[in-house]
């Protein structure tokens, strides 16, 4: 089964690759920190969050990643799919917004960060993902840089009650 069709799969290519040392060190430039994680929140955001809420070292937080500047919803009563933006999202699920930072730059500079750190540890990640998955890596991150910077993606933190 193909990682397509096989999402545990692809999350465990993702996931539980080699900790080669060239990927540490991207992470370490990309997020600023070694976490195990390929995304996007760097430690300084993850701060502000912790921050934010007051939250200590036995603190419980979920965090919902949905990527992108709106959504689509599936709503029967009104007819089918619709774009809906966060705040309306939020809205819709009772919460109240106390405050919005904006983190569509930072993004960007993480997006950047990651993209260039595997072209220049490109033999150490092709060993450690294969030629496949490093292609599809970068391929994956032009396409995001290029929505970020056309304004089609954005990134902001929303603290509610």
């Amino acid at each position: 089964m193909s990682a397509e069709k096989d999402p545990f799969g692809r999350f465990r290519d993702t996931y539980g690759r080699d900790q080669a040392e060239a990927w540490l060190v991207i992470e370490r430039e990309a997020i600023g920190a070694n976490v195990g994680a390929n995304g996007y929140t760097t430690l300084r955001q993850a701060n502000l969050v912790a921050d934010s809420l007051g939250l200590s070292a036995t603190s419980l937080l979920l965090d919902v990643g949905t990527g992108g500047a709106g959504r689509a919803c599936i709503s029967p009563a009104a007819g089918g799919a619709r774009r809906r933006t966060d705040r309306e999202m939020l809205g819709s699920a009772g919460f109240r917004l106390v405050d919005e930072v904006h983190l569509t730059g930072e993004f960007l500079r993480t997006a950047r960060a990651w993209f260039e750190g595997r072209r220049r540890y490109e033999s150490e990640m092709r060993a450690a993902v294969g030629d496949a998955r490093y292609d599809e890596q970068q391929s994956e991150s032009k396409e995001q840089i290029g929505a970020i910077e056309d304004g089609l993606r954005r990134r902001a933190l929303f603290v509610c009650e």
